[in-house]
């Protein structure tokens, strides 16, 4: 896999005081593409866990009928563009910073003249456009393949699912980071995680859209951040509301993922105040 030359777009990042994070995202580019086998076998398996959404709901509505304006085309959109999102930020970013938290190497992160959390992010990004190319687009090629005649990808509004789906990878970074940042304080956080991770994916709306709940519960999940994970984007996609509306939804899901981020901020300080690095 070739990539740019340096001199492409260092000079504008080193201007911006940028460079280090630059080459923090080429680096988790360089790390991932190091394992081909790893992101082929991890290609492979997500179809195992969402094409049987896909089967089920073909025999379900494949007569016709919907439920609450999900028919089968539409639930077909839904999934689809749910499990595509998933494929791009479930990047097990808390299980990295757990590993580093255990194994001590996080030491070498901390003593480096860059910020902590924002390298982060820069190998982050890198890993979402890589895991775009390698896992989104051939997914959707596949699920194009398979249901083509089903999903509706042209009817969207696809520029507004796509400012909603950058705020979407911003808020899953901040959430796995926080869900990391506990293994300073429990070291092992596996557990938490994976708990944590589940529960997201249910009242986030990628397992079950979050209308489809009961009226009570989906007003309280409603209430939450997490609906702008995957809801939200797919839902501005399926059913364009008015301008000032879906421009209202996204500031809220920018406060929230600035919230977050707020909030990962003050616990990386705690963090720092009570953990102990032994050695020179």
């Amino acid at each position: 896999m070739s990539f740019p030359s340096r001199g492409r777009f260092l000079p504008l990042a080193r201007w911006a005081g940028l460079e280090a994070y630059v080459q923090a995202a080429r680096v988790a580019i360089r790390q991932a593409v190091c394992y081909p086998a790893d992101i082929f076998i991890e290609f492979i398996s997500y179809p195992f866990a969402f094409l049987g959404y896909f089967f089920f709901v073909a025999a379900l509505f494949g007569s016709g009928g919907s439920v609450q304006g999900y028919g089968l085309s539409t639930l077909i959109t839904y999934f689809s563009l749910g499990w595509v999102l998933r494929m791009i930020v479930d990047q097990r970013l808390d299980g990295n910073v757990a590993a580093l938290v255990q194994s001590g190497g996080v030491v070498s992160h901390l003593v480096r003249p860059v910020d902590f959390l924002h390298y982060l992010f820069a190998g982050f990004v890198g890993r979402g456009c890589l895991r775009f190319c390698f896992y989104a687009l051939p997914a959707i090629l596949m699920l194009t393949t398979l249901f083509g005649e089903d999903i509706s990808l042209r009817s969207g509004d696809v520029g507004w699912f796509i400012l909603y789906a950058l705020v979407a990878f911003r808020m899953a970074f901040e959430l796995q980071m926080l869900l990391g940042l506990t293994a300073f304080f429990l070291t092992m956080n596996h557990q938490i995680s994976w708990t944590v991770d589940m529960t997201i994916r249910l009242i986030s709306g990628l397992i079950v859209p979050l209308n489809l709940f009961p009226e009570p519960l989906f007003r309280i999940l409603e209430l939450l951040p997490f609906q702008y994970l995957y809801f939200k984007p797919i839902q501005v996609f399926l059913h364009p509301a008015e301008i000032w509306n879906m421009l209202a939804g996204l500031t809220v899901g920018m406060l929230w993922t600035l919230g977050l981020a707020l909030c990962n901020r003050t616990v990386f300080r705690a963090a720092l105040r009570r953990h102990v690095i032994y050695g020179s």
